[in-house]
């Protein structure tokens, strides 16, 4: 770490002007940046994996139908175009599935993360701007995974989605945090910096 609690990057994805750019243009008057960094695309695209997955699955689902509707005797009076035709909207939602893990890697590319002296940041320009900002208040939970690669995730927040639907209630639940960084010992020291200012609710 460099003198005033920023980061020094050793790793092989140098900070670059436009995620400097982001974070500076979201500063307060007296906010001070003290960190900036952008997550890695390969583990941003891997935290996305399982609704990847589960359209893999949808698609060889659709293609087992397809091929079995393709040899059965009954469809051969409307042809195999036709078919074809009429199974593609099943198709679509699984293609679907399978490409967000792509595009969130692409998205990854136009992150910005940030610690100031006053919040954590997370700013995003794909697929829609989008500015995320948490107080010392909202660090909910600090986490730290370390990869082999010698990046890490570092999760402090927690977005809770609730439904009722009849007599049964749904919760969806899902990480907030920063994805690949490098030096993710420092960067989650400095999160904990942060997280002392917090003042009883």
């Amino acid at each position: 770490m460099t003198e005033g609690g920023s980061v020094r990057r050793s790793g092989p994805r140098p900070l670059g002007a436009p995620a400097d750019d982001q974070l500076v243009a979201q500063l307060r008057p007296g906010e001070k940046l003290r960190w900036a960094g952008r997550p890695d695309p390969r583990t941003y695209a891997a935290s996305k994996a399982q609704p990847g997955f589960y359209g893999l699955i949808i698609v060889v689902l659709w293609l087992l139908w397809l091929v079995i509707a393709l040899f059965e005797e009954g469809h051969a009076q409307i042809g195999k175009l036709e078919v074809i035709g009429y199974s593609l909207p099943f198709l679509l939602p699984g293609l679907v599935l399978m490409l967000i893990p792509l595009r969130s890697a692409l998205h990854a590319r136009s992150m910005a993360y940030g610690i100031t002296d006053r919040r954590l940041l997370i700013v995003a320009e794909k697929p829609r701007r989008a500015v995320l900002s948490f107080a010392p208040n909202d660090i909910e939970v600090i986490e730290r995974f370390d990869y082999e690669n010698g990046l890490g995730s570092i999760f402090f927040h927690y977005t809770v989605a609730h439904s009722r639907k009849a007599w049964r209630h749904y919760f969806r639940w899902g990480r907030v945090g920063f994805f690949g960084v490098d030096e993710p010992a420092a960067v989650e020291a400095m999160i904990r910096d942060l997280a002392r200012l917090r003042t009883q609710r």
